[in-house]
């Protein structure tokens, strides 16, 4: 076995505890299913981030829903890559159906609305957005969401499925990811 060089983060406290996650999580599933009382939605968990948010809200929802998977890259370590891959699309056909994007966090806006402009070409009779993080701060493109778990401050946070670089993406709670001194760059 190969050691492979990782970045190493010092976590704070969270910012976000597992038990405020999982108390959100369960008011937004109940706001869910209420709307989607006369459905069955399509889930589209946004691959890899929105996982473990995914996971839990899916049980917490108490109407059918259906699930389907799309993976899109769109960051390098911190940094945005400014275009977004699709590296897993949906196997479901979702015309006239009403589709939910499950997402971790929307931030500048562009891979969200890239994801819109994408699954809406398909004609989904509703197409609508649920996030555990929004980060108004960072907006370039104007996109809403119509569940949001918590708004945060513009600062990179890891944790509950997201990544830096691969990693942390299993603790329980959110933090904020802070460089080392010897690792930041200016």
């Amino acid at each position: 076995m190969t050691n492979t060089p990782h970045t190493q983060i010092s976590l704070p406290p969270p910012l976000i505890s597992s038990s405020a996650i999982a108390e959100r999580v369960s008011q937004l599933a109940c706001s869910i299913s209420e709307a989607y009382v006369e459905s069955e939605p399509i889930l589209v968990p946004i691959l890899h981030g929105a996982f473990v948010f995914a996971a839990d809200l899916v049980r917490a929802i108490h109407t059918p829903v259906a699930i389907d998977f799309l993976a899109i890259r769109s960051y390098i370590g911190q940094t945005s890559t400014g275009r977004i891959e699709t590296l897993k699309d949906l196997e479901m056909d979702i015309k006239d159906r009403d589709v939910l994007i499950v997402e971790d966090i929307v931030d500048s806006g562009r891979t969200l609305s890239a994801i819109l402009d994408m699954l809406s070409a398909r004609q989904p009779r509703t197409l609508e957005v649920v996030t555990l993080l929004n980060k108004e701060a960072r907006r370039k493109i104007d996109v809403a969401a119509r569940w949001i778990g918590f708004e945060i401050a513009d600062q990179f946070v890891v944790g509950y499925g997201l990544d830096l670089d691969d990693r942390y993406r299993n603790l329980p709670y959110i933090a904020e990811a802070t460089m080392p001194p010897h690792q930041q760059t200016s």
